[in-house]
């Protein structure tokens, strides 16, 4: 194994101070967090292909939390009994931010104590749910959103501290004629009952029609209550939750919980406490209306310092269960019977641990003074834990900083650690409060080898390597494909290869003008790598719909007009002699022609005319052209708002699309899953209007065409019919209406050129070089 070499590849500021430990999370659809004084920053990993400058490409957001207090909605009122307390239960009282936050005259500011991503598949089956929990015992979700004028904002769906104290409110005791320490007392009480200290998702697992996840939450004197919260889609706005149970465990108040899956519906619930204690619950039962807990187990009974962090680490035999409490890791070791067999207790010398991660049998744990650490936990002769440790190199000064958090990225090639002031110094570039985002790389590993020699059959991972591929070509200014097999035959590559093969061309014409000298470029251009990627999606797409329509399926008129477009594409690539441009070879023939021999024995119904200009749709683009929107899968025009959009590569998919597609939506391209676009009701009222009215009615053509497309041509319609027959042009781009033609072409002649279009074949004879080229390729 070889231990990582950290070089910095990238560096930005935020104007907030970070206020913790562990204050960063990676989410599973790749995004993190980061916990700020008064908010959370919110950055979404977004890989720019384009850009030539080299900085971390993301996207940030800023949540601030709800002023919600639970003290606030006991039903108990401070002010109207506070100066009738003894002065040392007032000051106890109304000098805690969290039991009197809006009683004096500046009310407190609500910080966010801890912040958690759910699993996947919460929101639109593809993308998570985010939890915060605020100082003043506010337990809120929020889901990311996206309008229809690619806003994006981070929407408040529930608030369980709100469900919970409904929940409790049969704990009440009538308070309203207690004297003021009693009613004190009271007040208190239902504070400790009710208020969140921490919490946990579960995974994501299936409930009868619904799919959702459980929040374990740990409160004051060890209670644990255990919630369910079910998964919604991006139109709705709000998340349904029930409660499940509320357990006492052994422990005092809970100050960190884990969650480890051993069933399907059950699992570990690691539990420690602000006196050091330590237990396991095994909970089964999570599918059945109440779920059961089988046993309680301590692990560490004796109070010395507070749990930080809990966190499970399997391997296939063993599952160590380690447990953070400032600059010690205890480490303890179970066999497949759940038995504790031995136990560590490991001192990284560097201060307080401020960030951990783990994949299989490796640890890397991060302090605060900016020592990195690989821990490769094994267990000899069965019954004792070994612990080989390394100290990662990072090139980094950190003199005046503090590390609050770290995370590495899906394939370990990509180290993020967030840094705050610690020290004032005088400089005019340091200023107080600012936190710093610090992007490293693992020098070690290769992006281009992790991408060619991906065997997950999907890009949705590998986002990292592409981003980092980037940033590594423009600081070194040189091509991302250098060290790909000059030998590599397009016609026999998959088509993850195919599109791998297409970013890497893309970052390869990115950095082109960055490099001074260029001796041989050895990739094709991203242009013919793209569509050669849609030639494949293409052939895939409408195979299926035809193999659907040979098996007796009927086909609605979405899917006909879908066919007839990206079968009219494929024509028109053929005509133009793409193919031979693109050297492909015989597997690309033989698929379009089996596609273009069934398609051109079918008919199709009347295709859409544009609703902008009023010409009839026989391509991938609008024909004088003009700019228009078209869906990713079908090439069918999106005349007023998307209903999914790519975070990757910004394509669009029409609302049809639902109803052709599994969910969720993936990105044909990117393979990433697409974002839903919440439409406003001014927008939907839109739709619903145009969808009333008859498209295929437009009577008029409205526009001109541009002055290259037969402005300079003596041809009539009738002669550009004729060398369509006979393979005497490349491609035309016809209009009804042109500056400088003098008649105006007849719309029974428009028809007869779209149904010349149609009738192309891969195997019409020509005198054309290239295309005799296409027939012979062989």
């Amino acid at each position: 194994m070889t231990t990582p070499d950290l070089r910095l590849l990238d560096s930005f500021k935020l104007s907030e101070s970070v206020c913790q430990n562990f204050a960063c999370e990676l989410s599973k659809d790749e995004r993190f967090f980061f916990v700020a004084e008064s908010g959370l920053f919110i950055i979404t990993q977004k890989a720019n292909l384009n850009s030539q400058v080299a900085k971390y490409s993301c996207l940030k957001h800023y949540l601030k939390p709800t002023d919600f207090a639970v003290s606030e909605n006991i039903n108990i009122d401070l002010q109207s009994f506070m100066y009738e307390l003894p002065r040392e239960l007032f000051y106890e009282t109304f000098g805690s931010t969290d039991l009197a936050p809006k009683v004096a005259d500046l009310p407190a500011i609500p910080k966010i104590k801890q912040a958690q991503w759910s699993d996947v598949n919460m929101v639109d089956h593809a993308f998570c749910l985010l939890g915060v929990l605020t100082s003043f015992y506010s337990l809120e979700i929020y889901m990311k959103i996206r309008s229809e004028n690619n806003i994006i904002e981070y929407k408040n769906v529930l608030n369980l501290s709100q469900n919970i104290i409904e929940q409790r409110r049969t704990n009440f005791v009538y308070s309203n004629r207690m004297p003021p320490i009693q009613k004190n007392n009271e007040f208190k009480k239902r504070v400790e009952i009710c208020a969140p200290l921490v919490f946990q998702w579960s995974h994501c697992f299936s409930y009868g029609d619904y799919k959702c996840s459980v929040i374990f939450i740990g409160h004051f004197g060890g209670d644990i209550s255990i919630w369910r919260v079910f998964s919604l889609r991006s139109a709705e706005k709000e998340a349904r939750s029930e409660f499940i149970l509320r357990y006492s465990t052994k422990l005092g108040n809970i100050s960190a919980l884990y969650w480890h899956q051993t069933k399907e519906y059950g699992g570990a619930l690691c539990i420690g406490d602000k006196k050091g204690k330590i237990s396991v619950l095994e909970i089964v039962g999570l599918d059945n209306q109440t779920c059961r807990i089988k046993n309680e187990v301590e692990f560490f009974s004796k109070e010395d310092v507070q749990v930080d962090k809990i966190s499970i680490v399997s391997t296939d035999k063993y599952t160590f269960l380690v447990a953070i409490k400032q600059s010690y890791l205890l480490i303890f070791a179970l066999n497949a019977s759940g038995e504790v067999f031995d136990f560590v207790a490991y001192n990284v010398n560097n201060f307080y641990i401020s960030g951990i991660t783990h994949k299989d049998n490796v640890l890397k744990v991060c302090t605060f003074t900016g020592v990195l650490k690989e821990l490769v936990l094994t267990v000899e002769n069965n019954n004792k834990i070994n612990i080989l440790d390394y100290t990662i190199p990072v090139k980094y000064d950190f003199f005046g900083y503090r590390v609050s958090g770290y995370f590495e990225s899906t394939n370990s090639i990509l180290f993020i650690m967030i840094l705050s002031p610690c020290m004032l110094i005088n400089k005019k570039s340091f200023k107080q409060g600012d936190t710093t985002i610090c992007v490293f790389s693992d020098t070690n590993i290769k992006p281009l080898k992790l991408l060619l020699d991906n065997a997950t059959g999907s890009l949705r991972t590998f986002w990292d390597c592409l981003e980092c591929l980037r940033l590594i070509c423009v600081n070194e200014q040189r091509f991302p494909w250098l060290g790909l097999s000059s030998t590599l035959e397009i016609d026999s590559v998959t088509v993850l290869q195919l599109k791998t093969l297409r970013h890497i061309a893309k970052i390869s014409e990115t950095v082109f003008p960055l490099i001074k000298k260029v001796a041989t470029y050895e990739i094709k251009p991203f242009i013919l790598l793209h569509y050669l990627v849609q030639i494949k999606l293409i052939v895939q797409r409408v195979g299926n719909l035809l193999e659907k329509k040979s098996l007796g399926s009927h086909l609605t008129l979405f899917e006909l007009r879908s066919i007839d477009l990206q079968v009219c594409f494929l024509k028109e690539l053929v005509i133009g002699g793409f193919l031979a441009k693109a050297k492909a070879g015989m597997t690309f023939v033989k698929e379009i022609s089996n596609i273009l021999a069934i398609a051109n024995e079918m008919e199709f119904p009347d295709m859409l005319q544009c609703q902008f200009c009023g010409e009839k749709l026989i391509s991938c683009i609008c024909l004088p052209p003009h700019p228009d929107s078209r869906c990713v899968f079908s090439m069918m025009p999106i005349f007023i708002a998307p209903s999914y959009i790519c975070l990757m590569c910004n394509s669009l998919a029409h609302s049809d699309i639902e109803q052709y597609s599994s969910v969720p939506i993936i990105c044909p391209y990117c393979d990433f899953p697409m974002e839903a676009v919440c439409l406003s009701d001014n927008i939907k009222k839109g739709i619903g209007n145009c969808a009333t009215n008859d498209l295929d009615l437009i009577d008029e053509v409205r526009t001109k065409c541009y002055d290259d497309c037969v402005k300079d041509s003596d041809e009539t319609i009738g002669d550009l019919c004729d060398n369509l027959d006979n393979n005497d042009i490349l491609f035309n781009n016809v209009s009804d209406d042109e500056e400088g033609v003098k008649r105006k072409l007849e719309e029974s002649e428009l028809k007869t050129l779209y149904f010349k279009l149609n009738s192309v074949s891969i195997t019409n004879k020509t005198e054309r070089a290239h295309e005799l080229d296409i027939i012979n390729i062989a």
